[in-house]
Formats: C-alpha cells, structure tokens, sequence
C-alpha cells in the first residue's frame, strides 16, 4: 500500500528544493492545501471513475440550476450507529496499539489529541448540540440503477442521480477555497467507506505509516508536517467508517468539519432544517467554474457524466430536468433509469 506521508515529505522537500518559499506549521494558520491535497490524492488508487448522487427532483434541479450541494450532519444520517461506530473503533484500536512493544509514544499522543480534539464523550451522545465538532457529509454511491438505492435515497424511485466524475469533483472540491464550510484545507475532502469491521486495518495503516515517514523526518517543519496530516487522517478514519451491515450501498462521502465561526459573507454556514419529528443541519458547499479558470459549459460538462431519471418519475420531472440541463449547455446527459422498480405510493 502506498504510504501517503512519505508522498507529502517527498513533495516538501522537492518544493524546498525548487526554491518554493518554506511554510511555517501551526495548529492555527497554515498553507497547507497543495500537501493536503498530495495527501489525499495518494489514497485514490483503485477508487472509482464515476460517484452516483441519489436524490429527489427538486435535489436534482437545485444541485445543476443552482451549483451548490449540501453537507448534512452525519449523526442524523439513517445509520443510527454513525460516528459512535467509528468512534468506538478508533478509540478501541488506539488503546490496542498503546500496548504493542516500540511504539513511538509522541505518534500516538498526535493521534489522541486529534482524536481528542474532533470528538468528545457527549457530542455524539447529544444530538441537538451543535458546535465545531459538529462533522457534515455529502453521499455518494458506486451502485448505478440500483433498485435499493433508488427506494431508500430519491423519493422511491419518483427522484434522480446524478453521475459526477470523481477526480473533477475531487478538484472542484479542493479548489473551492472560501465557496467551502471549512476553509482548513485539511479539514474537509473526499473519501472512500470502509466497511471492514473486525479485519479494518486502517488505524493500524494510519500508526505505521505515519511512523515510516517520522523515523526519516530531518526537521521540525517535516515533524509538524506529518502530525498534520495525521490530523487530516484522523478526520477521515471517523467518517469513514460504516457498520458492515451498509456495505451494499458501496458509498464515498464528501465531507468536512463544521465551522465555528462566521462565513466570509457574514452568515453562519450552519442552516438549521427539520427532519422528521426532529431537527436537523446542513450546510451549502458552491460548485464554482470559476476557481478552476474554465467556461461554465466546459466545467459542468466535465463535471457531470449523465442524470438518471428514477423508474418512478413523472413526465413533468423530466421537464425540469432537461430544462436545467439545457441551461448548462449539457443537454444531451438526461437518461431514463431501466430498473423496474414499482412504486405503489
């Protein structure tokens, strides 16, 4: 398995090398988005070309006509283990990994004090408590046309999905910059779920390989690059870890740490909606073509490979559909799910 850490060291030591001016790390300010990104660019081999987004219509309309997606709090996902799973894990594997012979004690405390510092014995525990904590992700599914998916995330069957090419979306996400809840770089990206229970690897993975690259850090500067990027890791081990029991869905996520302040345009990015009989958050992120220096049409073009019309839907959803479509320049991307799917609604 490719070691992500030594991938970034390598790139800091080439950028100092080229004359890149150096960074100074701190837990408060840094310019960290083009290792962030190595990091997480160095996971994605054998990840999927195509990430498929089930939703209803009016999801479907607003996420082409508008170029905004939303992040929803992960603990009011249909999961109801979500996070006190992954949770549960890592502390459980952490405390494992504690007693073996070597260990590199101050590796172990960085990975603690993330894992302190991200979640708390209550915030998952406590529902209605919102504050930066709070973790916000946006699902994907490999699964295309698939009759469980279709039933369970886009209004039985009568919505759509939208199929995204991963990297552009990965870029879009990573460029986006302030269109972004979170504008810490390595707090906010796209991952993989593990499904893996008892034979996951990942926190053992996570301690190796961060240990590989420490043992040949030279500098301080490479030190707190690597207690960074376990950070970021750790960030992502909590999302992305699912109880086995929802590995059919075959999911990615987008997902990021709820800010704790205001947003560059003075409101909360935090949007309170009800879900149910309950409260829920969510949080809007931009998909802008501008970031990326590219024409409207081109970037949706790239972006989206084709909208599926669910088994279910009705003439006048394909009418708003093609419709938004049609206004992005990508009118041609409008297919009609072959699944045979019955609604009886």
């Amino acid at each position: 398995m490719n070691n992500r850490y030594i991938s970034v060291l390598e790139k800091f030591r080439s950028d100092k090398e080229s004359n890149i001016p150096p960074r100074t790390f701190s837990w408060g300010t840094m310019d960290l988005h083009n290792y962030f990104v190595e990091f997480q660019k160095s996971n994605e081999v054998g990840w999927a070309d195509t990430l498929n987004y089930y939703c209803s219509s009016s999801v479907a309309n607003s996420v082409i006509g508008n170029g905004r997606m939303w992040l929803n709090d992960v603990r009011k996902m249909n999961d109801n283990t979500e996070m006190i799973f992954a949770v549960d894990y890592i502390q459980s594997e952490l405390s494992r990994i504690k007693e073996i012979e070597g260990i590199q004690p101050g590796l172990v405390e960085a990975i603690e004090k993330s894992y302190s510092d991200l979640t708390d014995s209550t915030i998952w525990k406590d529902s209605n408590t919102y504050n930066d904590k709070l973790i916000l992700a946006m699902c994907f599914s490999v699964s295309k046309d698939d009759a469980a998916m279709w039933d369970r995330y886009a209004d039985k069957g009568k919505g759509a999905y939208i199929s995204f090419n991963l990297r552009k979306l990965f870029t879009a996400v990573k460029t986006a910059g302030h269109f972004f809840p979170n504008s810490n770089t390595f707090e906010h990206g796209i991952t993989q779920i593990c499904y893996g229970g008892e034979d996951c690897s990942c926190v053992d993975d996570v301690y190796a390989h961060s240990l590989e690259a420490y043992s040949v850090a030279e500098t301080n500067d490479e030190r707190d690059l690597i207690r960074t990027m376990l950070h970021a890791n750790v960030l992502e081990l909590l999302v992305s870890h699912k109880h086995n029991s929802f590995a059919s869905e075959r999911e990615y996520r987008i997902y990021s740490r709820a800010p704790s302040v205001k947003t560059w345009s003075g409101t909360d990015h935090i949007i309170e909606h009800e879900k149910g009989n309950s409260k829920s958050v969510h949080a809007e992120i931009f998909l802008p073509h501008q970031a990326l220096n590219q024409s409207e049409e081109e970037f949706w073009d790239e972006l989206i490979e084709s909208v599926t019309l669910g088994p279910c839907a009705i003439e006048e959803t394909r009418v708003e559909l093609q419709s938004a479509l049609d206004k992005r320049g990508i009118d041609s991307k409008l297919e009609k799910s072959q699944c045979p799917l019955f609604n009886f609604d």
